[in-house]
């Protein structure tokens, strides 16, 4: 899991997933499918701009995705990447980002998930 966890604000009437999708690509280099949503949070004006965040599954890394990561180079602004394993996630994220990993990657592995859908479409 990144510690800059790749994330960001969407542009303007920019889809969430497509969003989503944007930073991942331009941190990490990779480019991947988020059509399951694994959970929904919803974040009140009192700390930020009133929003939503979500927390979508595009599976696995696998070993080409590996070497895409380690030769990609992000933009100046991220300034570290690395890979933690579950039980060192807390450390690099703020306590309601890591709240938010953690319920999603238990509904995970409960096999719950939403569908991301486009006007009652699977979205790409």
């Amino acid at each position: 899991m990144p510690s800059s966890r790749p994330t960001g604000l969407s542009e303007r009437n920019e889809l969430p997933h497509l969003a989503v999708r944007r930073h991942i690509e331009t941190e990490t280099g990779l480019t991947l499918p988020l059509a399951r949503v694994l959970a929904v949070d919803y974040v009140n004006m009192q700390l930020l701009p009133e929003g939503m965040n979500f927390a979508y599954w595009s599976g696995r890394l696998v070993p080409m995705q590996e070497q895409i990561v380690g030769r990609h180079r992000p933009p100046a602004e991220i300034v570290e990447l690395c890979w933690a394993h579950r039980a060192e996630l807390a450390d690099p994220m703020e306590a309601d980002q890591h709240r938010r990993v953690e319920q999603a990657l238990d509904a995970l592995g409960r096999g719950a998930h939403l569908p991301m859908l486009l006007r009652g479409v699977p979205a790409a």
